[in-house]
């Protein structure tokens, strides 16, 4: 059944069963705290994560890398939501993630709960925790998911309670809330998803709420889908069933595995337990959040490690998410000023032996037909799980057009099963025919079910399970078109950086492709470069001067430089060819309060809210400019609506702090501004979001009164500088340069670690500093982060080196140096001079010692490589990193004992899918091995050989399905045969083969060491050797097709060396390193021939 056919009469069922609980008490609500075991974070990395050096994008974040082993009980806020069914809690500090839901009725978890804080590599920034429900926007395990988001609490009228948790995304500068909300009488847990694209461009974005549930033996997957993506481009499965593995059975899936519905048009998923009869199921209507992801580490070794890497006594856990697209493969654009709104459902069920074919809001059905050999006169078994109290209620069954049984009246109790016993005379039709409809007392249907509609709902799948076709043709075969889809595609698969770079190819070919201008136009914009914008749209205007997207971004784009005529023409423009109203009438009426026409302002901005209503930002702007304009009532309701409509946006909470102060320092404004400090005023972001915007409107007073409450109401060390320095330009706007110099002056004493600014505003504020002190560093170091981030490199370098000259010694700025000689310039001498700076600055910092390392390494410095950890603190060397660093160093000097020792002594935590420590490991083992090889000592050589088809669990890495140890293997055989043992040569040869033929089924990429040119190896060992050609050319024939990659130039160089060709093979493994620096496979075997790197 659709989800609008039970959403029409779910309203009136909510009453129903509110009315009906209206003696029950009211839902309560409240702020607590919980004490949870917590292993420690060490030091977030001080140094920014610039897009060139971290693809996640996740600047102006930090990364959150420094993992420990230090367990410690912690104090977490909490707010927790309790009717007589289930009880919430829910954690602000992280990600305002539903930590708990516990059912008071079956006195059980629903979630899997995680009762220890165990973070791993898994997040965009890396710390991450399981468990409970994770919301994620605008990325998948996103940026604040271990960190605070901004929260209230709230206890409604109608006698429900609602926890609002979000934030202000600061990579995007986008917005999103959860409001989650339990009724009285009613047990489910309902979760509004608001997102808001807050700002003047388009965005990119998904949504994915992550449920996990415990994972067991008996634990089914209960997933309405025929069809599947593994987390694929060009792959489509059938679902259940793939291949002879039954992938809804989590006993059955032995490696991690996604799969995401195809086509689904089905409101409901979820998980069953077999064994206790009881599970939890999702409901929302499949157009507004068409996304249904299984997910699962897979219960073979390489996934079961993870139990150890997450939690301590909990168990394993696999996932269950609902999402904003089909599949995680991309985000999508969400257009400027556009709000996206739906309800999601969570509840539990029992009792449903088996499962369920559907689900509502309301309640969760499953119809148990006779086993396949009941004899005679036989029935089908309707279980019906009800989350609402319903009275009246009547359960209509047919076959066909003949009823066959009509259950009425029915009361329905949440939490508590019914089962209706339907007899059939004919089984195998009711498996075809059997229609079941539950209707409220009025007579509104509330579920409807039959078995002759497909298991997913629709009749008609846009693909066809197997193989897809995708277009793989080169750059340079490409049309214009074609290649600027390549670059869009690319975006929204994360790729920024080569995106940009498409773009610029397009307009190579095209200089005046508007789609391609107006991409570039965007970054220009983003990076506050508002000439080269302007130029990039002059074009697009030559080219389509009523393209209503060149007008409103040429609009964008002028009222960023400040040029509000030519603004408020090319807005008026872009509304005049069709373009969106309201966000060029949001624009529009912002520009008319800056220029101080409020009536002006106040007629744009309600025109603007007639076509997008929910809009918290013009909501804002309306209450701003009717409180500028003197009419302080009207004021204060336009605030309290935006707040209403957005309760944690910052400009909302901001302005109506600001009305209500200008009504009177009554307790009206003492809350406002109580409200504004606990809700969102904990962090200096929430201060800078709401004065940047008061600036933008030209509201310099509110501007100072928001950024100087952050002086007082954060701890000296948490206020930004870049708050002093927006004070600053106020100041100079205002023409008190006193008082600017005296906010400039702070800026400079203020700590500037992990201050990253981002906005274009920022970037404002920062050039007027300058302008009026061009000697202040502090400014031009924050500047050129900005500048850096946004590919401006050589400007940011400049303003570094400015900065450094002047006396600004910072191991943060050095660092930034080495990246830009190293990156940009391709200068790794001058690289390491900067990173050693940075390393005197600051000795403890250990991400330093790694890419030192790493550039010693490309430019052959082995003894600076040596004194460089010869001189690190004891901490810095027992970082994971570091530690990793350093094996391959004493590996690449023969020291091997000493490299597995390091190995021994120290628990890894690897990023989810890092398989380096253990390819480290089995490097050290194998590379001893062939060293006793060579000197005739087999048995040693095969001991060493064995050690490398271990799995040690301080590692951090299992034993896959299908490992990938086909070199291991292939030496082992080797070794054996060296010592006579020839049929157990072969079995370690043919083991190796079998590994290769098994993991080529493997949806996900297998990735790592050369497995198949070792395997092809065995097979030459096992007289086959015409097959093993074929895969050794496949593998030279790489560099004759497509992209190619330092890896394939690797690959290819393994064959050639093999086969002898060995000009030819080390002419590949520098390119290798041309290509891949960090490639050290291909740097050990230049220096196995004796060849300088």
């Amino acid at each position: 059944m659709t989800f609008r056919k039970f959403a029409v009469g779910f309203s009136l069922a909510l009453s129903l069963a509110l009315a009906q609980a209206a003696q029950a008490a009211s839902v309560r609500v409240w702020e607590g705290t919980i004490s949870i075991p917590t292993y420690l974070l060490g030091t977030e990395d001080p140094n920014p994560q610039f897009p060139l050096v971290n693809s996640n994008n996740i600047y102006p974040y930090t990364a959150l890398d420094d993992l420990t082993d230090n367990r410690e009980p912690k104090t977490y806020r909490a707010i927790y939501l309790e009717n007589e069914y289930l009880k919430a809690t829910i954690l602000p500090q992280m990600d305002g993630r539903v930590y708990s839901l516990y059912d008071k009725v079956a006195k059980r978890e629903v979630f899997y709960r995680n009762n220890v804080i165990k973070y791993g590599m898994v997040g965009l920034r890396g710390a991450w925790i399981s468990g409970g429900v994770e919301f994620n926007f605008p990325n998948g395990h996103t940026t604040d998911t271990v960190s605070p988001v901004d929260v209230r609490f709230r206890q409604n009228a109608d006698g429900s309670a609602t926890a609002v948790v979000g934030d202000v995304d600061q990579v995007s500068g986008m917005h999103w809330e959860v409001a989650l909300t339990l009724r009285p009488g009613v047990a489910h847990l309902e979760q509004r998803v608001t997102l808001f694209n807050s700002t003047p461009l388009t965005g990119l974005y998904w949504w994915w709420a992550n449920a996990a549930v415990p994972a067991a033996q008996d634990m089914q997957f209960i997933y309405p889908m025929r069809l599947a993506n593994p987390h694929s481009h060009t792959q489509i499965w059938t679902f259940p069933m793939w291949k002879g593995v039954n992938y809804s059975w989590y006993k059955d899936v032995h490696h991690a595995t996604s799969l995401f519905g195809v086509d689904v048009h089905r409101a409901f998923f979820g998980a069953y337990y077999h064994n206790s009869d009881n599970g939890v199921i999702h409901v929302a209507d499949y157009h507004q959040v068409p996304g249904k992801k299984t997910w699962t580490w897979g219960n073979a070794g390489d996934g079961r490690i993870w139990i150890h890497l997450l939690t301590d006594n909990d168990g394993q856990y696999c996932e269950i998410q609902s999402g904003r697209f089909q599949t995680q493969l991309s985000q999508e654009f969400i257009p400027p000023q556009k709000v996206e709104s739906w309800t999601e459902y969570w509840y539990p069920v029992a009792g449903l032996d088996g499962g369920f074919v559907d689900g509502t809001p309301q309640m969760a059905i499953n119809v148990i037909y006779p086993s396949s050999n009941a004899a005679g006169k036989s029935a089908v078994v309707l279980a019906v799980s009800p989350a609402v109290s319903l009275r009246g209620a009547k359960i209509e069954v047919k076959m066909g057009p003949k009823t066959v049984k009509d259950f009425s009246p029915i009361s329905l109790e949440p939490l508590t099963t019914r089962k209706f016993t339907v007899p059939v005379a004919d089984a195998a039709a009711a498996k075809k025919q059997l229609d079941v409809t539950i209707l409220s007392a009025d007579g509104k249907t509330l579920l409807h079910w039959y078995a002759g509609d497909p298991v997913d709902g629709n009749p008609n799948p846009s693909v066809k399970p197997g193989e897809q076709e995708v277009n793989q043709k080169p750059d340079g075969e490409l049309s214009i078109e074609e290649l600027f889809l390549r670059g869009v595609n690319d975006e929204k698969e994360g790729r920024k950086l080569q995106a940009a770079s498409i773009y610029k190819e397009v307009l190579k070919r095209d200089s005046g492709y508007v789609p391609a201008l107006l991409k570039a136009a965007e970054e220009d914009y983003d990076a506050a470069d508002f000439q080269d914008a302007e130029a990039l749209m002059a074009r697009a205007r030559a080219r389509d001067a009523k393209d209503p997207q060149v007008g409103y971004l040429s609009g964008v784009i002028y009222k960023g430089e400040g040029k509000s005529r030519l603004a408020q023409d090319a807005f008026w423009s872009s509304l005049r060819f069709g373009g969106a109203e309201a966000p060029a009438l949001t624009e529009l009426g912002e520009i008319a309060i800056q220029q101080k026409q409020y009536d002006r302002a106040e007629e744009l901005l309600r025109r603007a809210l007639s076509y997008n209503p929910d809009d918290g930002v013009a909501q804002s702007n309306l209450a701003a400019a009717l409180r500028l304009d003197g009419h302080l009532k009207e004021a204060s309701e336009a605030a309290g609506l935006a707040v209403e409509k957005m309760p944690i946006l910052p400009y909302a909470l901001a302005e109506q702090w600001r009305v209500e102060t200008a009504l009177g320092a009554g307790p009206a404004a003492s809350r406002a501004a109580e409200v504004f400090k606990s809700v969102v005023g904990y962090r200096p972001q929430s201060y800078l979001e709401a004065g940047a915007w008061y600036r933008r409107l030209g509201d310099l007073a509110c501007s100072d009164f928001v950024l100087r409450a952050g002086t007082k109401n954060l701890a000296a060390k948490d206020v930004s500088p870049l708050i002093y320095y927006y004070l600053a330009a106020n100041a100079w706007d205002e023409g008190n340069a006193e008082q600017a110099s005296a906010a400039a002056s702070e800026a400079a004493k203020a700590d500037v670690e992990a201050v990253f600014p981002n906005r274009p505003e920022d970037a404002r504020v920062l050039r007027e500093v300058l302008a009026h002190n061009s000697s202040e560093t502090h400014a031009k170091y924050l500047l050129g982060n900005f500048l850096f981030a946004h590919s401006h490199y050589a400007e940011a370098a400049d303003l570094w080196k400015q900065a450094e000259g002047e006396g600004f010694h910072y191991a943060v700025l050095y660092r930034n140096l080495g990246v830009y000689a190293l990156r940009v310039q391709n200068d790794p001498a001058a690289a390491a001079r900067y990173y050693a700076s940075a390393i005197k600055q600051a000795p403890e910092d250990f991400r330093l010692y790694v890419d030192l390392d790493e550039i010693y390494t490309q430019l052959g410095q082995t003894a600076n490589r040596e004194k460089l950890f010869a001189s690190a603190p004891p901490r810095v060397l027992g970082h994971d990193t570091v530690r990793a660093r350093r094996v391959l160093l004493n590996v690449e000097e023969r020291r091997y004992d000493q490299a597995l020792d390091a190995l021994k002594e120290h628990n890894f935590k690897p990023w989810e899918g890092g398989r380096v420590i253990r390819e480290l490991f089995v490097l050290a083992n194998l590379e001893k091995g062939r060293e006793a090889f060579e000197a005739g000592k087999f048995k040693a050589a095969e001991e060493s050989f064995r050690a490398g088809l271990e799995y040690p669990e301080n590692l951090g890495v299992g034993k896959p399905e299908h490992p990938q140890d086909e070199e291991a293997l292939y030496w082992l055989g080797r070794a054996l045969d060296s010592q006579g043992q020839k049929r157990q040569a072969r079995s370690a040869w043919q083991q190796a083969v079998s590994q290769m033929r098994a993991g080529e089924d493997e949806a996900e990429e297998r990735g790592g060491g050369p497995s198949g040119f070792y395997a092809a190896l065995a097979l030459d060992r096992l007289g086959r050797s015409e097959e093993a050609s074929r895969i050794l050319d496949g593998m030279a024939s790489e560099l004759t097709t497509g992209r190619k990659s330092a890896f394939d130039y690797y690959l290819a160089g393994l064959v050639k060396n093999y086969r002898k060709q060995d000009g030819q093979a080390t002419a590949d493994f520098r390119r290798a390193l041309e290509l891949d620096p960090g490639l050290w496979q291909a740097r050990l075997e230049l220096q196995r021939k004796g060849e300088p790197e």
